[in-house]
């Protein structure tokens, strides 16, 4: 376990879960969190670098096999997608857009760490 793994796990066990919640609790878990949100994306760095090697590898090879046989990875091509241009049916259908549309019963929520 890391420094960064014990420091974030020290911050939420230090936040009790039943009592009021303070300022100082809130805060160390979002320096907490901060750190470790931080750390992951450096990882998240190292580990696509990684992959690019592998890949670079391969180069046409669908599977990557190790000396004693076992398939460790594969990078095997997809068939290709078909999309749909919601524009271009907003622009020559709007009445059958606007029929196919259904709006969200709840609004979305999503959280942001500054």
């Amino acid at each position: 376990m890391t420094q960064s793994n014990v420091v974030y796990l020290q911050a939420l066990v230090s936040v009790p879960r039943t009592s009021a919640i303070t300022q100082d609790n809130m805060l160390a878990v979002y320096e907490a969190v901060v750190a470790q949100k931080q750390f992951i994306e450096a990882q998240k760095l190292l580990l696509d670098e990684g992959i690019e090697i592998l890949k670079q590898y391969m180069g046409d090879s669908e599977v990557l096999i190790s000396s004693d046989g076992r398939r460790l990875a594969t990078w095997e091509k997809q068939q290709l997608r078909t999309t749909f241009k919601v524009e271009l049916l907003k622009k020559n259908f709007p009445l059958e857009y606007e029929l196919c549309c259904e709006k969200e019963k709840e609004a979305r929520r999503p959280f942001c760490l500054k």
